[in-house]
């Protein structure tokens, strides 16, 4: 099947999908603390609350085919960092598999490139979320390294490992396209 993937804002009417695929703990467990489990109703309006008063959002719904599938963002840092932006992601478990994170980072990867200053967009990715490593490979992004049992998520320490990829390098792989 092939699968039509934008980003676009998020909507009230986002709320009950938005809901029923964040609570899932295999989602949670790549994500920071921050993202609740489980995952209600107040956790939703919150969070479309949140979206909608960040004056720095670019964060977009992971639209496929019509359907809320999932969220990804892309945090400006400030200070010596302030042309750097952190990417965070996720996608509902039953649009794993299929591509659709792929594209869904190199249509935000082209956003922020087009948009914004900032030269270098990293990710963080816990050890264990080899599938997360290859999807930023598949854009570019290079490891940078790794920090040792930087992560403690779910009652265990994990290591984090860091991918970046920098403006010359996007521009240079979208010329070679």
């Amino acid at each position: 099947m092939d699968y039509k993937v934008t980003l676009r804002s998020i909507d009230d009417a986002d709320h009950s999908e938005l809901v029923r695929l964040a609570n899932n703990k295999k989602i949670w467990q790549n994500l920071r603390d921050i993202f609740p489990h489980p995952y209600g109703d107040e956790d939703g309006d919150f969070f479309i609350r949140l979206v909608r008063k960040d004056k720095k959002n670019l964060r977009s719904v992971i639209d496929v085919n019509g359907s809320f599938a999932g969220m990804i963002g892309a945090f400006p840092k400030d200070d010596v960092n302030k042309h750097t932006a952190e990417l965070g992601y996720w996608l509902g478990e039953r649009y794993w598999g299929k591509g659709i994170i792929t594209k869904a980072i190199g249509l935000k990867c082209k956003q922020v490139f087009s948009t914004t200053g900032v030269n270098r967009i990293f990710a963080a990715v816990f050890s264990y979320n080899i599938a997360s490593m290859k999807v930023l490979e598949k854009n570019g992004f290079k490891q940078e390294g790794v920090g040792r049992q930087a992560i403690f998520k779910d009652g265990a320490y994990h290591d984090e490992h860091r991918y970046a990829i920098l403006r010359s390098e996007y521009e240079v792989s979208i010329s070679n396209q």
